[in-house]
């Protein structure tokens, strides 16, 4: 039977890629609420203890992260596939060698498939809170949110989030202009997964502007392109952008490139996916909680005369990514690309929150942003679709993992 399903995975007979919908699981609600709850607890602890502390006070949530994510099961567009090539031994991509290396210490210490997605949860949550540690002044809020936003992204895409934790150390490098340990880190990310020279030359892109122009672009400017791009542009009308992705150099052998030679098809009608669309209200809310976001960061950034310099860069990369991910949000790969973004949203709720309010709106401004989390946690956490653990690994869910 194991030898069918190694096949069955080798020649593609089945879909890897198959969605779940198992309804509502008590113990995934429960535990979920306990993980959101212990997040919570660790933003305000850390946002008010002293550095030589933080990592032990840290220590709660990384371990309730690392095994209530890592245990989940077919959770994510990429599970299954990751779970099969680990467990037979499927080749990776040469010049991806730090993740070669890792895959085959998992495999020297004989570690079941589940073990791995313990330990890629481990690592992403360890990364990004050397990330706020960095910039704790901003914890409180941000830990919680950026984990509410970015929670779906993290269990889809799991070699993509990998090397994304990585990217975070070189975000907090490249912010204290420490730039030898920026460029190892990005050195490493595109070992882990190639296509991360996209994330890094986008980030280095806005970084570069941010450096030579301490200014955010205007509110006016990105909502009006968020408009344009939700509720007015036809996205199957872009396919001129696969002939400007084909400009890019390429790596041969690498899943980068593998993007870049199919660009036509990523890009062209077909490349549409259904999954991806959103009721018209869906698109409201999101339009009015990205709106708020925008307004209320750039307006607090303008009244400090933009003093606060990282903000400014993380606004620019949140609102850049915002209307490019609006305008492709039903293309998967441009999707992953700028969707890997829309999480530093965090950073920009947390510095409205420790600012002194402007207004009387503000305040009502706030109130609408914690209502939309609050319903986005309530819908795409708790009443997720598949809510799989290991143990749920049986009948119809076996696949001889």
């Amino acid at each position: 039977m194991q030898e069918e399903i190694r096949n069955f995975w080798l020649y593609q007979v089945y879909n890897v890629f198959q969605q779940y919908d198992t309804g509502i699981k008590v113990d995934y609600i429960v535990l979920l609420l306990i993980l959101a709850l212990c997040t919570v607890l660790t933003g305000i602890s850390l946002s008010s203890i002293k550095n030589r502390h933080y990592w032990l006070n840290a220590f709660p949530l990384i371990l309730m992260f690392s095994l209530i994510e890592g245990l989940r099961y077919l959770r994510g567009t990429d599970y299954l596939n990751y779970a099969l090539l680990y467990k037979y031994h499927g080749e990776g991509v040469p010049i991806e060698m730090l993740y070669n290396i890792l895959q085959s210490l998992f495999y020297f210490l004989e570690l079941p498939y589940w073990a791995i997605f313990v330990v890629y949860a481990f690592i992403w949550i360890v990364a990004l809170l050397y990330l706020f540690k960095r910039h704790k002044s901003y914890i409180l809020y941000g830990l919680p949110i950026f984990i509410l936003l970015g929670l779906n992204n993290f269990e889809c895409f799991i070699r993509q989030n990998i090397a994304f934790a990585v990217i975070f150390v070189f975000l907090a490098a490249l912010m204290e202009h420490r730039y030898k340990k920026a460029l190892f880190c990005a050195v490493m990310a595109f070992l882990i997964h190639s296509s991360s020279v996209v994330f890094i030359l986008y980030i280095l892109a806005i970084y570069w502007i941010c450096q030579r122009k301490q200014a955010c672009l205007s509110p006016v400017i990105v909502i009006s392109l968020y408009f344009l791009s939700t509720f007015v542009l036809e996205s199957q009308a872009l396919g001129w952008i696969s002939e400007i992705i084909k400009l890019i150099p390429i790596v041969d052998g690498t899943v980068l490139s593998s993007y870049i030679e199919n660009a036509d098809k990523w890009f062209s009608a077909d490349a549409v996916k259904d999954k991806f669309a959103r009721s018209l209200f869906t698109k409201v809310g999101a339009f009015v909680f990205d709106s708020l976001v925008v307004y209320w960061s750039y307006k607090k950034l303008k009244h400090n005369n933009y003093q606060d310099k990282n903000i400014v860069f993380l606004y620019n990369l949140y609102v850049v990514s915002l209307i490019w991910l609006q305008l492709f949000f039903v293309y998967e790969i441009p999707k992953r690309i700028f969707g890997a973004f829309y999480m530093f949203a965090a950073f920009l709720i947390a510095y409205i929150m420790k600012k002194p309010k402007l207004s009387k709106f503000e305040l009502l401004s706030q109130c609408v942003i914690f209502m939309y989390l609050i319903v986005f946690f309530v819908k795409n956490i708790l009443m997720a679709s598949n809510q799989l653990f290991v143990w749920d690994a049986k009948g119809i869910y076996n696949f001889y993992l």
